[in-house]
C-alpha cells in the first residue's frame, strides 16, 4: 500500500458518512477496519449527521500481507511438481 511503503507512515485513518455504503464497502476491501462512529448533533438546525472512523495500523497491514503470501506459497506447492515451473 503506498501510504506504508512510500510515505511511511504507521497508520491510515479516513473518516466517512456512514450511509455511503459504496465508499464503506471500497475501504474494507482494501483493507481498512471500522475503529469508531460519531454522531454529531447540532441544535441549531435539527440536523443531526454521523461520521464513521476508519483505519489501518502498518503492522496489521504488514500481517495480513505476510498471510497472502503463505497462502498463495501453500496453493502453488499444491500444484504437481512438473506444473510448478509456470509460476
Amino acid at each position: 500500500m503506498f501510504a506504508f511503503e512510500q510515505l511511511n507512515v504507521e497508520e491510515l485513518m479516513l473518516q466517512v458518512n456512514p450511509d455511503n455504503e459504496p465508499a464503506l464497502q471500497f475501504f474494507d476491501k482494501n483493507g481498512l477496519r471500522f475503529l469508531d462512529i460519531e454522531v454529531l448533533n447540532s441544535d441549531a438546525t435539527g440536523v443531526n449527521a454521523s461520521s464513521c472512523t476508519m483505519g489501518l495500523y502498518r503492522q496489521h497491514w504488514q500481517k495480513e500481507i505476510l498471510a497472502a503470501a503463505t497462502d498463495a506459497r501453500e496453493q502453488i506447492n499444491s500444484y504437481p511438481s512438473e506444473n510448478r515451473a509456470l509460476f
